[in-house]
C-alpha cells in the first residue's frame, strides 16, 4: 500500500498509524519508569520500591527474610530492618524509598560504559567478576555525576549514586514489597501458578537451559523483570550464614538462574560466591549477572544531619538492639525477658561494686529496682497470656467462617450458570453481584486469619496453646462440634507458621475445605 507524503509526515508528527520503534533498553515501558541516559543514546530504567512506613528519618520497614522449608539453616527465616534513600510521594503521602534495576544490566549496556564501540547483546552481562562491575558503576556514576546530575534522585544537598543491592533490598523487590498482601509476600514467589509467565528457568518448559534476552516475560508486582531467573545477580554484601551476624565469607548472590530446577525458583534464593578462582583469577560465570539501585549517602545534607540528631534518642528509646537470627523472630514477650535479664545481670554487677562503698539509702533503692524487675516480667507473662487467648479466638473465629464461605462457591457458581443458560438478565446480574460479595467476603476473612497468625507469632507458642486450648472448653461447653476441629486444625496451621514463619493460606484453605 502507498502511503502519500503529506500523509507520512502527519504519521511522523502526531505518532498515528506507525508503530514506534522498540527502545532495546527498555523493552517493555512502563508507568512510573525512571530513565537515566547512558553514554551513545543508551538508557538504564529502574523502578521505585516504596517502603510505606512515612518519612521519618529513622522509619525502617520490618519484614521476614529466608525461608526454612526451602532454604534449610542457609534461609533461617530473620526479621530484618530495610531503610529508604529518598523521599517520594506515593498516594498522597511522602513515603522513604529506594530505586532498583528494571532489568538485569545488558551486555550492550556494558560495553557502552566498558567498551565503547563494541556491539552488545541484550542478553544479561555475564561472565564478568564482581570486581569488574564495580568498576563498571564506578564509571557510569562518574559519567551520570558529569553528563546527567540533574537527572539522578536527590536527598537534600546529595545525589545519588549507583551500587548493588543489599540483600534485603533485593529480597524486599523480589517478594513485591508493599505490592501485594502479606499472604503472597510470604510465598515462594509473588506469581501463583504462573511462574512459567514471569521467570526463565530450566527445562523445556521455560528456558531450555539457555539465558534470554532481557524483559521478554511479564514484571513481578513491582514492574520489575526476571528478577527470580534468567541469571542470578550479585549484591554488595558479603555471605553470611545468618544474615544479621556470622563469619563473612564471598560475596553473596540472589535469586536462580536459567539451569535453576522450577521447584528451587523462590525469593529467598541465595548463594555463596569467591571473588577470586584457586589460580588467583577473578571469578565469574555464565550465570551470574547484577542489576543496581540507586542510592544517597546517610548524612545527605544539613537538614538530614539535623533531622537525625533530633530523633536519635528517642529511636534508640524504642529501638531495640538486633540479636541472633533466632531471637530476631522470637515472640515480643520473649525479647522483652531478655532485656530484663540483661539488666539484672548489670545491676547485679552494679551492687557488687557498690557493696564497699555506697551509703544504705543508694543500696536499699537498688534492692528495690531488682525486686521491681519481677512485678514487670509478671505483667509481661499475663499481657502476653491475654493477648494470646484473644489472637487464638480470633483466629479460630475467622478460620471457621472462611470455611463456611469457601464452600459457598461452587453452588454460587452453579446458581450463576444456570441463569446464563436460562437467559435471566436480571437474575443473573444479582447472581454474580452476590458472587462477588462471597468473593470480598472471603478475601477479607482471609486476610483476618492471616493477620491473627501472625499475631499469635509475637507470642511464646506454649501461651499461644494455652489460648487455643482455653478456647476448645468454651466451644466443648457449647457442644460446637465442627468448631472444634476447625480450632485443632488452626493450631497446627500455627505452629506451622512458628517453624517456617510464613502463610502458607493456600494450603492451608485447602484443608479448611478438606474435613
Amino acid at each position: 500500500m502507498m502511503i502519500h507524503k503529506p500523509a507520512l509526515l502527519f504519521c511522523l508528527l502526531f505518532g498515528v498509524g506507525l508503530a514506534p520503534a522498540q527502545d532495546p533498553d527498555d523493552p517493555k515501558p512502563a508507568e512510573h519508569d525512571l530513565r537515566l541516559p547512558m553514554p551513545g543514546g543508551g538508557v538504564m530504567v529502574f523502578r521505585p520500591v516504596f517502603l510505606g512506613v512515612g518519612d521519618g528519618p529513622y522509619a525502617t520497614r520490618e519484614f521476614t527474610m529466608g525461608d526454612r522449608a526451602t532454604g534449610g539453616f542457609k534461609e533461617h527465616p530473620t526479621a530484618v530492618l530495610l531503610g529508604g534513600s529518598f523521599v517520594k510521594e506515593n498516594e498522597g503521602k511522602k513515603d522513604l524509598m529506594y530505586w532498583i534495576g528494571k532489568y538485569e544490566v545488558t551486555e550492550r549496556q556494558y560495553n557502552l560504559i566498558m567498551n565503547p564501540g563494541e556491539a552488545g547483546s541484550l542478553d544479561p552481562q555475564t561472565r564478568v567478576s564482581w570486581h569488574e562491575v564495580q568498576d563498571f558503576i564506578h564509571r557510569y556514576n562518574l559519567w551520570l555525576l558529569e553528563h546527567a546530575s540533574d537527572r539522578l534522585p536527590a536527598l537534600d544537598e546529595a545525589p545519588g549514586f549507583l551500587r548493588l543491592p543489599t540483600e534485603e533490598e533485593w529480597e524486599f523487590a523480589a517478594r513485591g514489597g508493599n505490592e501485594v498482601s502479606m499472604d503472597i509476600f510470604d510465598r515462594k514467589h509473588p506469581y501463583g501458578r504462573n511462574l512459567n509467565r514471569h521467570e526463565w528457568y530450566s527445562g523445556p518448559r521455560s528456558s531450555h537451559d539457555r539465558v534470554k534476552n532481557i524483559g521478554l516475560l511479564r514484571p513481578n508486582p513491582l514492574g520489575i523483570h526476571d528478577m527470580l531467573g534468567n541469571v542470578a545477580e550479585m549484591t554488595s554484601v558479603s555471605y553470611r550464614l545468618e544474615y544479621l551476624q556470622g563469619r563473612p565469607g564471598g560475596f553473596a548472590a540472589r535469586g536462580g538462574n536459567f539451569r535453576t530446577p522450577e521447584a528451587h525458583i523462590r525469593s529467598s534464593f541465595r548463594t555463596e560466591h569467591a571473588f577470586y578462582l584457586a589460580d588467583g583469577s577473578p571469578a565469574a560465570q555464565a550465570e551470574l549477572g547484577f542489576r543496581p539501585v540507586i542510592a544517597a549517602p546517610v548524612f545527605a545534607g544539613r537538614e538530614t544531619i539535623h533531622a537525625l540528631e533530633e530523633s536519635w534518642a528517642d529511636y534508640r528509646r524504642e529501638t531495640p538492639t538486633p540479636g541472633t537470627a533466632a531471637q530476631s523472630t522470637a515472640p515480643a514477650a520473649e525479647r522483652t525477658l531478655y532485656s530484663l535479664e540483661d539488666a539484672r545481670k548489670t545491676l547485679e554487677r552494679l551492687e557488687a561494686g557498690l557493696q564497699a562503698g555506697a551509703d544504705e539509702d543508694t543500696l536499699n533503692a537498688l534492692g528495690l529496682l531488682r525486686a521491681s524487675f519481677g512485678d514487670v516480667q509478671a505483667m509481661v507473662l499475663k499481657a502476653e497470656r491475654d493477648s494470646a487467648a484473644a489472637w487464638a479466638r480470633i483466629a479460630s473465629s475467622n478460620a471457621t467462617f472462611l470455611r463456611g464461605e469457601l464452600r459457598k462457591i461452587p453452588a454460587s457458581l452453579r446458581v450463576i450458570e444456570i441463569s446464563k443458560q436460562t437467559g435471566g438478565t436480571a437474575d443473573l446480574a444479582l447472581y454474580e453481584q452476590r458472587h462477588k460479595n462471597l468473593l470480598n467476603n472471603i478475601q477479607n476473612t482471609r486476610n483476618l486469619y492471616g493477620l491473627a497468625i501472625r499475631e499469635l507469632g509475637k507470642v511464646a507458642p506454649g501461651r499461644a496453646r494455652e489460648g487455643f486450648a482455653a478456647y476448645e472448653q468454651h466451644l466443648i461447653e457449647l457442644g460446637l462440634v465442627e468448631q472444634i476441629q476447625v480450632n485443632n486444625l488452626v493450631l497446627k496451621q500455627y505452629l506451622e507458621y512458628v517453624e517456617t514463619r510464613r502463610l502458607n493460606l493456600e494450603a492451608w484453605e485447602t484443608q479448611l475445605q478438606a474435613f
